[in-house]
This record gives structure tokens, C-alpha cells and sequence, in this order.
């Protein structure tokens, strides 16, 4: 193989077996087999050769007998690997002007070939063209709700272009509470996970994978499938207006078609790995699908589950599990939900989730919906070709926030479910204001209060339903406690809302029943007096803690954390303090909003006292226990290539040794070496 990395290749264990003649006639049998222990402390060596002969001497190592007279081993078929997917071909000019009418915006071409365009109020196209040139799959995202506070009816799902109409089904908790299993390979290894379709056609059963055309909308996704036989349509829809997530297969050209839809369930807390069978109950013409009860939906929703039911005219010819996936009609016991319809022009599926009983959504269309949350923003026919291509993304840059803050998780992600503190304050409070919607910062303000530490910091990350409150990391950066106060100092000084300082909110405790509600403001004091505690001795500047909004750097030596300084957290200190005294002082605040200006001129003149050098702000300072020379990592210093957090290291053991001067020398002769030939290997390993 070339040596040369790719986006997105994977790291993998290849066994090649030697190479061998297969004439014609002639039967021959390969195999391997892995040996897994579960405590191996001394490194890999030749002693490990034994493992190959315990392996090889298992019963399962022999090979298998012959399963009829003609000595043929017969194997075990299924659609997912004996039926390809179904051909498609490209779409052609006429099938675009149908389908979204002759204006397109952005088209994206390469060698004068079409790839992807945008269309219509909020549509992005990409064309098979592209999908089959890009090393990144397409995928996108649907999330149910009218909403902009977190809503734990909420139904989440992840899709993708090559035939994935539903995948990482989930209600509430992103990540607990799934339903169908997501997909485990970019590479499309795997056609069996999520929901997928087979079509009957006169050359027998057919996957729908890759389409000629593929649709995404913040809502929705469409599917169009130009091929020898006609022209298929699929949908699926996330419900604004409802908790709901539907799929629908229109035949606009062609015969009728007879249709198997596959779901790979993984209500039982392992993606679907687990050789289980399912538990699932015909309601009318509804299926529920239950979780076995010792299992974490189980225990916590034993009455819950996941409901499919058909829409209007679709009819269930037979509803099962694996065994009509497989050629012999015989189960396994994969936890496969499947449903045949009979030969139909149109069919459509409804999946909702039941594990808690709440409210309806919001009633809101998907156009008003999208209107409200790109702030209403319209552009005039004559707009700038900038103004235009900035309108044309705003509504994706919402989708993304929105997702990043309701339903946590990501097409690369297979888990989600958490607020990282850190996150949920920058990105979502800034689009809200952008929005003019104060009411759901509010609300998130509230929140993650409810979530401070008794000491006064915030844990890294948390989750939002209460339901898993107890599921967070016990520390956190040391940039992380001033997020919080810059949103609410933000949110204070573009609402005017000073009653939001007098709400009472309990500091977070492990015992719900302990939980003693305070004022907001006395979050605030909490939180400003653990800062006051976690400065460089002798300065007001932050220490650095377990780390900066860098989350890679993280100090080897533990007693660094409190003797380096970094100058983007003394910043953002210095940020918070001023924002929240302007903020207190519109409100009339003066006291408070005087003593927050008297902390922000100290921190502000220990900056230009410690971090600013030659005309420099440096990116690290380390301040050394018996005093001596603070050492002041500047941005020339950043052509080495040295890391940061080894360089104030190295610095500080040659000044235990050296004078200031020979110090000075040797680090330049370390430089030096560096810039070598052998200088980046040193330091990469």
C-alpha cells in the first residue's frame, strides 16, 4: 500500500495469508483466528508465540465438515450480503429542473461536472458525482421540536447519503436512550445498521444505497433514485410541530414496488451487538418495541419503549425480526425489527418515542421555525453576491448550534448526551443574542448554576436532564469557571434583567434531598472567590489549573498548575470582569459593578507587569517556587517547534543549575539541536 495517510483512514490489523493457486475444480480453506487475554503487563515478544499454538490446538480451529454429500460448505445468507445495491444512475439536467426548479445557487463544479448546489428556501443538493470524489461521507442530522430549551421528548436521528434513512434513533439522552444503532463504519463496511430498505425488482431483492441525487434541509432529507426501472423517492422528516420522526418511499416512475424495511435495534444498551432476541408487541397495525429489563433503558423506563406505526395507506404484509432477512427464513437472534409491505406506490412509517410520557411540541411550521431562529434575516433580490452566500449558510450555522445545544452529538460522535460547560455557554448564548431571544438563555443560565460545585467551579461537562445528574467528571480547566459569568454578564447587559441575580438555585450536591436553593448572585460570589484563591502567588494572575481552553495541554508535573500562567486565561479573567461590572453598572448596580472594576485594573496592570515583555504578550509564563527568573514563553519562541509545556520545564531545570546568562546559552545550543535533522523525531516521540 502507498505510504501516504489519507482524511479518515483508519488504523487497522491486517493478517495476509500467503498466495495460493486455486485451479479449477479444487477446494481450499483458509482462516484465522484472534486470541484475546485480559492482563498482558510485559511487552509483546517472542514468548507470545504459545498463545498461536493454544489457538490452533481449540476445537473451532479444525475445519468444518462438509455440509452436504458434495462436500460444499453452504453459508449462512442474508440480504446484507447476498443483495447488492440497487444501480442508479446520474441525474440529468431535466430530473434537476424537476425536482427543484431551474434556479440554483452556489453550484459547485469540478472538470464542468455538476457535484452540489443550493436550491429553494434552506436546501443544500449533493449529487452522486460528489459523494463518490470525497474521502468524508454525506450526513446530516434531525432533530424533532419547535423548541430552543432542552426537551427530553425530543427524537433525534443520524442520516446518511449511501442509504441510511434513519440511524442512532434517540429520545431525551442522546447517547442512553437509543433505539436504533448507529452506523459503524465511514467506510460503508456495514450496510446492516440503523433503518434501511430493500426493493423487490425483476432481477430479485435490491438495497437502496448510494442515489443519483440527495437533499438535506435543516427538517429533512430526500433521497432520489434514477435507475433502469424507474424513479424512487425517499423522505425522512424530524417533526417541528410534534416528537416524531417519519419515512416515506414514493414510486414516481416505474411499477409498484414490494418493499423490506430493516431496523437494527439497540435499545439494550449495545448498539445492537448483542445476540438477543427482540421484544416487541403487534398493536393493531403498530409495533412496539420494548427494551429487555435488565438492561439501563430497561431499569429506567420498564413501562417505555419505541413505537412504528404505519402512515396513511401503508399496509404490513408481515412484520418480524431476523428471520426474514435470511435465505433460509431462520433466526439468529439479531435484534432486527423488519416489516414487508406488499407491492405499493407510495408507503410510510411514523416512529415515535414513549419511554416518558410529555406534552406535544410547540406547534410551529418548519418555515416559521427556521424564520425565528436565522432572526428573520431577508435579503433583497439585488443583495451583494456576499450578502447572498452569507444567507444561503445562515440557516446550516443554526442547525449546528441548535444540534451542539439540544441534542448533543455529532456524525463522528457515537456518543453525546452531555453540556460541555465550557461549550454551552460561548456558542449557544452568543446565537441566542444574536436572535434576540433572551427567555432560553435564561433558562440555560439557570441550568448550569444549578450545576456549580459547592466550591465554586463547574465540572467540565454535565448533563442537562435531571435524570442523569449524577453522571460528571470531578474537575475541570482552569479557564472553565469564567465561562459561565461572561454568559451571564452578556445575557444581563442585553436584557436589563437584574431579577435573574435574586432567583434561588441550589448549588449542585449528590443528594438531591441536600440541595440548599441560593441566590444567583451568591453563585457568583462562590465562583469569584475560588478565582481570588487560584492566582500565582503574589500576583492577580490565574493560574493555570488543569489547563486552558486548549484541552491537549495538559501539565505532566502537578506542581505546574499552580505556578504557570497562561495569557489567554488571564484575558478572558480580565474579560469577565469587566463585561459583568458594565453589565451591573446599567443595571445600577454601582457597589458590585465598582468592586469588579478594582479587581479587573489589578489583574490588568499584573498583565502588562508579568506577560508583557519587549512589546509582547507571551503565550506562557512559569513562576518558579523560590523566585529567581520568571521565565516568559514569547511567540519568536514558537519557531522551534518546541511544545509549550516541556520548554518552561526545560527552562527551569537549567536554571537550578545554571547561571541566568550560561542558562541563557544553553537553551539557545538546545535550540539549535533542535532545528537539526533529528530535532522534530526527538520531539514527536
Amino acid at each position: 500500500l502507498p505510504g501516504a495517510r489519507l482524511q479518515h483512514e483508519h488504523a487497522l490489523a491486517a493478517i495476509q495469508d500467503e498466495p495460493v493457486v486455486l485451479e479449477p475444480g479444487v477446494r481450499v480453506e483458509r482462516g484465522f483466528f484472534g486470541w484475546l487475554e485480559s492482563h498482558h503487563p510485559d511487552a509483546t515478544g517472542a514468548g507470545d508465540l504459545h498463545w498461536v499454538e493454544q489457538a490452533l490446538a481449540l476445537p473451532e480451529a479444525r475445519p468444518l465438515p462438509p455440509a452436504a454429500d458434495d462436500g460444499v460448505l453452504t453459508p449462512v445468507v442474508s440480504l446484507f450480503s447476498s443483495c447488492p445495491a440497487l444501480v442508479c444512475e446520474d441525474a440529468g439536467e431535466a430530473d434537476l429542473d424537476r425536482w427543484w426548479g431551474p434556479e440554483r445557487r452556489e453550484e459547485e463544479r469540478e472538470h464542468g461536472q455538476l457535484l452540489s448546489f443550493f436550491a429553494g428556501q434552506r436546501s443544500h443538493i449533493v449529487l452522486k458525482a460528489k459523494d463518490c470524489n470525497v474521502l468524508r461521507p454525506h450526513g446530516h442530522i434531525l432533530r424533532s421540536g419547535g423548541t430552543l430549551e432542552p426537551d427530553e421528548g425530543v427524537m433525534t436521528s443520524t442520516v446518511w447519503m449511501d442509504g441510511v434513512f434513519h440511524s442512532m434513533v434517540t429520545q431525551g439522552h442522546v447517547s442512553i436512550n437509543r433505539f436504533l444503532s448507529t452506523t459503524h463504519s465511514y467506510l460503508s463496511l456495514f450496510s446492516s445498521h440503523g433503518q434501511r430498505i430493500f426493493i423487490e425488482t425483476q432481477q430479485g431483492w435490491r438495497r437502496l444505497g448510494l442515489p443519483s441525487a440527495f437533499e438535506m434541509t435543516p427538517e429533512a432529507c430526500r433521497w432520489f433514485y434514477r435507475h433502469a426501472g424507474g424513479l424512487i423517492e425517499v423522505r425522512s422528516q424530524a417533526g417541528t410541530d410534534r416528537h416524531e420522526l417519519t419515512l416515506e418511499l414514493i414510486v414516481h416512475e416505474g411499477e409498484a414496488l414490494r418493499c423490506l424495511v430493516s431496523h437494527h435495534v439497540a435499545l439494550n444498551g449495545d448498539d445492537g451487538a448483542t445476540t438477543r432476541p427482540l421484544r416487541y408487541e403487534r398493536h393493531g397495525d403498530e409495533v412496539f418495541v420494548r427494551a429487555v429489563p435488565d438492561s439501563d433503558v430497561g431499569r429506567r423506563f420498564p413501562d417505555g419503549g419505541f413505537r412504528i406505526s404505519p402512515l396513511a395507506g401503508t399496509v404490513f404484509e408481515r412484520v418480524g425480526s431476523d428471520e426474514l432477512l435470511f435465505e433460509d427464513g431462520q433466526s439468529r437472534q439479531q435484534p432486527y425489527l423488519c416489516l414487508l409491505t406488499p407491492p405499493a406506490r407510495r408507503l410510510g412509517l411514523r416512529l415515535t418515542g414513549h419511554l416518558l410520557a410529555l406534552p406535544e411540541s410547540r406547534s410551529i411550521t418548519a418555515d416559521a421555525y427556521w424564520r425565528e431562529n436565522t432572526a428573520g434575516l431577508t435579503l433583497a433580490a439585488d443583495a451583494p453576491p456576499v450578502l447572498q452566500r452569507v444567507a444561503e449558510i445562515l440557516p446550516w450555522f443554526a442547525h449546528n448550534a441548535l444540534i451542539h445545544f439540544l441534542a448533543p452529538r455529532g456524525l463522528e460522535q457515537y456518543s453525546g448526551g452531555g453540556w460541555g460547560t465550557r461549550d454551552v455557554t460561548q456558542g449557544p448564548v452568543e446565537l441566542m443574542l444574536a436572535m434576540g431571544r433572551p427567555g432560553p438563555i435564561r433558562d440555560l443560565l439557570l441550568r448550569v448554576f444549578g450545576q456549580q460545585n459547592p466550591d465554586g467551579d463547574w465540572p467540565q461537562w454535565f448533563m442537562f436532564f435531571e435524570r442523569e445528574r449524577a453522571i460528571r467528571p470531578g474537575d475541570s480547566h482552569g479557564d472553565v469557571v469564567f465561562w459561565p459569568l461572561l454568559a451571564l454578564a452578556q445575557y444581563l447587559h442585553a436584557s436589563g434583567d437584574a431579577g435573574l441575580l435574586d432567583e434561588r438555585v441550589p448549588f449542585f450536591v449528590a443528594d438531591p434531598a441536600e440541595a440548599r436553593p441560593v441566590t444567583l448572585w451568591q453563585h457568583v460570589e462562590q465562583a469569584f472567590t475560588l478565582i481570588h484563591a487560584r492566582v500565582i502567588p503574589g500576583t492577580h494572575l490565574a493560574a493555570y489549573g488543569h489547563g486552558d481552553w486548549n484541552d491537549s495541554l495538559q501539565p505532566a508535573d502537578p506542581a505546574m498548575r499552580e505556578r504557570l500562567c497562561s495569557a489567554w486565561t488571564v484575558t478572558l479573567h480580565y474579560q469577565v470582569l469587566t463585561t459583568l461590572a458594565q453589565a451591573l453598572g446599567d443595571l445600577g448596580q454601582t457597589e458590585r459593578a465598582g468592586a469588579l472594576e478594582t479587581l479587573a485594573a489589578e489583574v490588568l496592570a499584573d498583565f502588562h507587569r508579568y506577560l508583557y515583555v519587549d512589546d509582547i504578550v507571551t503565550g506562557y509564563a512559569y513562576f518558579e517556587a523560590g523566585g529567581g527568573i520568571d521565565y516568559l514563553l514569547h511567540p519568536r519562541d514558537r519557531r522551534t517547534g518546541l511544545s509549550y509545556s516541556l520548554l518552561p520545564m526545560m527552562h527551569a531545570v537549567i536554571n537550578d543549575m545554571l547561571s541566568p546568562t550560561e542558562a541563557r546559552n544553553q537553551l539557545e545550543a538546545i535550540r539549535a539541536h533542535l532545528h537539526g535533522p533529528d530535532g522534530a523525531h526527538l520531539f514527536d516521540h
